[in-house]
């Protein structure tokens, strides 16, 4: 049904898109990806995240040059840029993350508290001295969103702010108690205010949720350089 779609220039995208989820369920990375680029060459923007999936599981260096190729012929796409923000974001390429969510965060037509929230945790990354004060310029926009609490309260961590960052902390892992980065957050925060017992038993309830996370590693360091 998929390839008869594509055999009529109205259905061309939506065939090949199709296509693309059908050999993605049989686990052909390879053919869903082939399909994929069709999709997206038929101008089906839905199609560029699971293409960029693919291209990367195929072990591809250059996995995001459909995303990157999209937007340098639509720069106004900000749904595409935000895909590709992200997308550098899981690479790793927060120079990358942080160049898009800049230009996302001008094309805005009103401040946003998610856009800026993403761009200072990519500045924390970078090392970038903006980090702190755009942290906070969402917080002032969206004071009662746990991501945002998270956020501020990590960068204000990493500042040696840490009795402000428990405060943040501990109220975005009430907000969010099922989100066990934010209690590993916290639990770090409350070890550097010098709140041991406590922080022992947060960090301890995160890894419990999540042991094999990115930051589960940092977690157990801090764990056990815990006093008894």
């Amino acid at each position: 049904t998929a390839r008869q779609l594509q055999e009529h220039d109205a259905g061309r995208g939506e065939g090949a898109l199709l296509e693309g989820h059908i050999h993605a369920d049989r686990g052909d990375s390879e053919a869903a990806a082939e399909a994929y680029q069709r999709a997206v060459d038929e101008g089906r923007r839905d199609a560029l995240g699971p293409l960029v999936a693919h291209r990367h599981e195929l072990g591809m260096e250059d996995a995001g040059a459909p995303i990157e190729a999209w937007i340098e012929n639509n720069p106004d796409d900000a749904a595409a840029r935000l895909s590709l923000a992200d997308w550098y974001g899981q690479v790793g390429d927060y120079a990358g993350m942080v160049r898009q969510y800049e230009r996302l965060v001008e094309m805005s037509a009103r401040p946003n508290a998610a856009l800026k929230n993403n761009l200072a945790w990519g500045y924390s990354q970078i090392g970038d001295d903006r980090a702190l004060p755009t942290a906070r310029e969402a917080y002032e926009l969206a004071p009662d969103n746990a991501a945002v609490m998270d956020t501020l309260g990590w960068i204000e961590l990493k500042e040696g702010n840490a009795q402000r960052a428990v405060e943040l902390l501990s109220e975005a892992s009430s907000k969010a108690p099922d989100n066990a980065e934010i209690r590993y957050h916290y639990g770090a925060a409350l070890a550097e205010a010098g709140q041991h017992s406590e922080a022992r038993t947060q960090l301890q309830r995160a890894l419990d949720s999540e042991g094999d996370a990115r930051w589960a590693s940092d977690a157990r360091e801090r764990l056990e350089e815990l006093p008894n």
